[in-house]
């Protein structure tokens, strides 16, 4: 989807409701004592991910929504919005404190200098294939999820999708894309369920969204289907809707070095249905989770991934990031592999973040 879009009436109500940020661009931000308290879970003997400081980015481009590790401190990624002129590749440089924790400083191109690739037009995720030096591009609106060249942004394939979705829900497609580290498994799924495998999200319930495995031979081979895999998403944590507004779904997945995944889950929800009760309680919010990837062949699997939730944190939407990538990154002087989330300012009211993490398999 473009970004999670608040109603003009509704964005002006928050404005209203909740004092305008300070701009810090270039700095750090502490973060809220919601987010210092109880962010970072993990079962006893199991992953654990430590939360760094939400550090804002230059406004623009604004609407990020996708990013990937290309090695050392170089990052690719990949904005939606293209009514503002910003869809678009956009390589990065971030550096990082020897924890991980900290963004030391973050530069990116202005969207007059991205890279254009060939008939995108709502860039949701993007994965780096080092082997072949490309990059992997999901298009929600288009339905497609293509590879490549990062020098003049030329198609260079296509990922065969399964015939179904291909008609997702409306602004709820493909969201999610990650590479492994070998290069060889490829992961996506659509934000929520397809109308042919269940409901929406919601207060009462979670959505049922499809993980799709691709395998290859060798790095610089042809993906094929290998399997897909049900994950179900949390319900809603507030009980109200506005217009039609609240979701909860993937918005980004990661690929680990043992096959395993992060996924993202990002929910935007509702302490009130009336225009006022819910701007005054709008709230954007994330949960990471450490998944077993399942052995899938063949056929789909029946049983939903078994999750684990590593981290959570939320907040009002004015003040709190609307976080749409996720991706890997070095491994940091600990042993820790570095974790990046980005979030996506395109709606002109959440804030432009990055937030660094460190992940370990063991504790």
């Amino acid at each position: 989807m473009h970004t999670i879009s608040c109603h003009v009436l509704l964005a002006v109500a928050l404005s209203a409701a909740f004092p305008a940020q300070a701009r810090n661009e270039g700095r750090p931000v502490l973060p809220s004592r919601e987010s210092a308290h109880g962010i970072a879970r993990a079962r006893h003997g199991g992953p654990t991910l430590a939360v760094g400081a939400p550090f804002r980015r230059s406004v623009l481009p604004a609407s990020l929504s996708g990013i990937t590790w290309a090695g050392g401190n170089k990052y690719y990624a990949v904005s939606d919005d293209a009514s503002t002129g910003e869809v678009g590749l956009y390589p990065m440089t971030i550096e990082l404190s020897a924890n991980g924790l900290s963004v030391v400083s973050c530069s990116i191109p202005p969207p007059a200098s991205r890279i254009p690739l060939a008939g995108a037009h709502d860039l949701e995720a993007v994965a780096f294939d080092a082997a072949a030096g490309t990059v992997w591009a999901a298009d929600e609106s288009r339905c497609t999820v293509k590879e490549y060249r990062v020098a003049d942004g030329s198609a260079v394939r296509m990922l065969p999708l399964p015939r179904e979705l291909r008609k997702p829900r409306p602004n709820l497609g493909i969201e999610s894309l990650t590479l492994s580290p070998d290069g060889r498994t490829l992961w996506t799924c659509t934000e929520e369920a397809l109308a042919c495998d269940g409901p929406r999200s919601s207060p009462s319930g979670g959505t049922t969204v499809r993980l799709l495995k691709y395998t290859r031979p060798e790095a610089k081979g042809d993906f094929a289907l290998a399997g897909e895999c049900p994950y179900t998403t949390d319900a809603w944590s507030q009980p109200f809707d506005y217009r039609g507004r609240g979701r909860r779904g993937v918005s980004g997945l990661c690929a680990l070095p043992d096959g395993s995944l992060l996924v993202l889950e990002r929910e935007l929800s509702f302490g009130g249905k009336n225009r006022l009760r819910a701007a005054a309680t709008a709230r954007l919010s994330f949960d990471v989770y450490h998944v077993e990837a399942p052995h899938v062949k063949g056929s789909r699997v029946a049983t939903s991934a078994k999750k684990v939730k590593l981290a959570s944190c939320g907040g009002p939407v004015l003040a709190f990031g609307n976080y749409e990538g996720i991706c890997l990154g070095p491994r940091l002087p600990d042993g820790r592999l570095s974790v990046l989330l980005v979030s996506d300012a395109g709606d002109g009211v959440s804030p432009p973040m990055i937030l660094p993490m460190a992940f370990s398999s063991a504790p």
